[in-house]
């Protein structure tokens, strides 16, 4: 009788041990990038962003790249599910809506900087768009105007246009021109 139950006992150890190594993170994340992949491409007219998952070796330097706080650089901070960088406005719209349908947070890292973490941490999964590439700075010197993108910082852009194109205003250290927060509600 003990033999029975001893064996009973393996038996549906190892059947618990295999559905939770089945449904644990490293499996169910696979398939939720390649999902997530499948909705970008479903949904975008362009072709994909550029996408960093973090098994690549870019992965770490390409998330630290320009994280000012050394402290979200350590190994317990989340890191995101994905970097993706994308190169025009409808792949932005595709990654909204399929970040919504999957369930993850969207954070968004723009030209500045982020002493907050904001961007590079969460506490539940979450994906990082990076507008690294919406670096466009278009200034009028008639209608005294600029349209600046997301991604373009102070001193590496503007100042620059601004210098060729008027005279100079002085000069800042790198400075965000677009903040994005998401409120609680």
């Amino acid at each position: 009788m003990e033999s029975s139950s001893s064996s009973s006992f393996v038996i549906l150890s190892a059947f618990t041990i295999s559905f939770f190594l089945l449904t644990s993170s490293p499996w169910k994340a696979l398939a939720q990038q390649d999902n997530f992949l499948q909705c970008i491409a479903s949904h975008s007219n362009q072709s994909m962003p550029q996408l960093y998952v973090p098994k690549f070796p870019s992965f770490l330097s390409v998330l630290q790249s320009s994280i000012y706080n050394l402290r979200f650089t350590s190994p317990a901070t989340p890191k995101p599910l994905f970097i993706i960088t994308p190169n025009h406005e409808s792949q932005i719209r595709a990654l909204v809506v399929c970040s919504k349908k999957h369930g993850l947070k969207i954070t968004v890292r723009s030209g500045g900087h982020d002493f907050e973490g904001l961007s590079y941490r969460a506490n539940v999964p979450f994906v990082l768009i990076d507008l690294v590439n919406f670096r466009t700075i278009d200034v009028n010197i008639k209608d005294s105007s600029a349209w600046v993108q997301a991604g373009a910082t102070l001193w590496v852009k503007f100042i620059i246009e601004l210098q060729r194109k008027a005279q100079s205003m002085g000069s800042l250290p790198v400075l965000v021109l677009s903040c994005w927060r998401r409120r609680a509600y």
